[in-house]
């Protein structure tokens, strides 16, 4: 007994989970879950520990918590296989790297990586609104006794890409949730394309607004990847040629008769994009997108974006990746123990070494450039 309080003790301490030791699961941020279910297995004491893509929806915190914890088991004569689509924050931990090309492994040297391509105009970046699509005003909100959203005010115009960045477990996703009204305020009004949510239901604000959560399989309600790319459309009325255009979009379609829980979790992500696309909302919330995506796929992803801001729409992107953050945004919103730190604009946040430190975010590329 004494040595598995010992373990449990450690593993907590080890990634940043001790204030939450009493906590239920299902009231864990995505992110923190994602700590909870690496400090489960790695209590364990296996010799040999496989991880797959353990650093999805883990803040900059959460990836470093993970990298002294594979430098101690390797320390202690342990194994660890990783896979991943990006080892940010990683890099020094392993001896050897294999990159999956096609059908083909090629060795990748220890430090060498690969480099990420930004457009050359970043830094002019314009930012363009056009009327507003989300307007809060004091919002409160709590779950049970402590308020998770402290006085949160904000203004997100039509025409612009917006991404809420910040800590696990800082109340983003609470946040976003109330622009669809799966949330209603405490204290305060939510206005989403000029309705207060307070007076509309999820279901009603679904024909405005788009939503794509965090985690597919708690959402995904269909059989086949064609009638879950339709369901919105047929309840709410809507031709069908909206969810045959999404499943192109997405590069879906020879997918469509799949039954989903057949599809890898990248794919799984893209359904959720492609079936919010198909009611063609003004507005779309994607919360952790680049999730088990490869580089193809979030090029993809980032064609939806940039084409919904040239029709004048809104894109809201909850994310730890600064670096897609960086390329696809025109403002960032920092939201720290459930306030709204800064809203400005992206790469005067991103590209700000104090902020990034300051906010807890991951480095994006362009600031290790700078630095080496």
């Amino acid at each position: 007994e004494n040595e598995i309080n010992a373990r449990v003790d450690w593993a907590l301490k080890s990634f940043g989970l001790e204030a939450y030791r009493y906590y239920q699961p299902s009231k864990l941020s995505g992110g923190l879950k994602q700590r909870l279910a690496i400090a489960s297995t790695v209590v364990m004491g296996s010799n040999f520990l496989i991880m797959d893509d353990p650093t999805s929806n883990l803040d900059w915190n959460g990836i470093k918590c993970l990298r002294e914890t594979i430098f101690y088991l390797k320390k202690i004569g342990k194994g660890v296989l990783v896979l991943s689509r990006r080892l940010k924050g990683l890099e020094d931990c392993f001896d050897r790297t294999y990159y999956l090309n096609g059908q083909v492994f090629e060795v990748q040297a220890k430090n060498e990586s690969n480099s990420q391509s930004f457009p050359e105009n970043l830094l002019q970046k314009n930012v363009v609104g056009n009327g507003v699509a989300i307007k809060i005003s004091g919002l409160w909100f709590k779950y049970e006794k402590d308020y998770v959203l402290k006085d949160v005010n904000l203004e997100i115009p039509y025409n612009t890409i917006v991404s809420v960045m910040g800590p696990n477990g800082s109340g983003k996703t609470t946040l976003v949730k109330h622009f669809n009204g799966l949330l209603k305020p405490s204290k305060g009004d939510v206005i989403v394309d000029g309705k207060n949510t307070r007076n509309y239901s999820p279901a009603q604000l679904s024909k405005y607004i788009g939503f794509v959560f965090q985690d597919p399989d708690r959402h995904i309600v269909s059989e086949s990847v064609w009638d879950e790319v339709t369901f919105a459309c047929k309840n709410l009325g809507l031709p069908l040629d909206g969810g045959e255009k999404a499943l192109r979009t997405l590069n879906l379609h020879d997918l469509r008769d799949r039954p989903p829980y057949l599809l890898s979790m990248g794919e799984k992500v893209r359904l959720m994009i492609a079936s919010a696309l198909a009611i063609d909302p003004k507005i779309l919330v994607l919360d952790e997108p680049t999730t088990g995506q490869d580089d193809k796929t979030l090029k993809l992803i980032e064609n939806v974006i940039f084409k919904m801001k040239s029709e004048g729409k809104s894109v809201i992107i909850v994310t730890h990746d600064t670096d897609f953050a960086l390329k696809v945004s025109d403002k960032t919103i920092i939201v720290k123990d459930g306030c709204v730190a800064e809203c400005s604009n992206a790469k005067n946040v991103l590209l700000d070494p104090s902020k990034v430190e300051l906010y807890e975010l991951e480095p994006p590329a362009l600031i290790e450039e700078r630095v080496k």
